[in-house]
């Protein structure tokens, strides 16, 4: 048995976490940022980008679950009525990182 190590956890960096906290305040309310969240593994590329260049991840919410089921899914039903939220977050998040 070979084991392989995947992705390396992802760390926010204190400067970009503080504009994206910034942003959600702003743009949805203190009422929508969520600070304290089970450890998940979402297994991308950030924790290799965030080690060359500070970042943020952040989950964006789609509202309560689906009946055909969450993303990644082939009977997925997109939820359009976050779209407005979403928009609003990352142009809130572009104005606050250019401040």
């Amino acid at each position: 048995m070979v084991y392989s190590q995947g992705a390396a956890a992802v760390i926010n960096a204190d400067e970009p976490t503080a504009i994206a906290r910034r942003a959600i305040i702003k743009d949805l309310g203190t009422e929508m940022l969520v600070t304290e969240r089970d450890p998940n593994t979402p297994d991308d590329d950030f924790s290799d980008f965030s080690s060359r260049v500070p970042g943020c991840y952040v989950h964006l919410g789609i509202g309560e679950m689906r009946p055909a089921g969450q993303h990644h899914n082939t009977t997925y039903d997109f939820n359009d009525a976050c779209m407005p939220g979403g928009v609003g977050f990352w142009c809130a998040l572009v104005k606050e990182g250019l401040r």
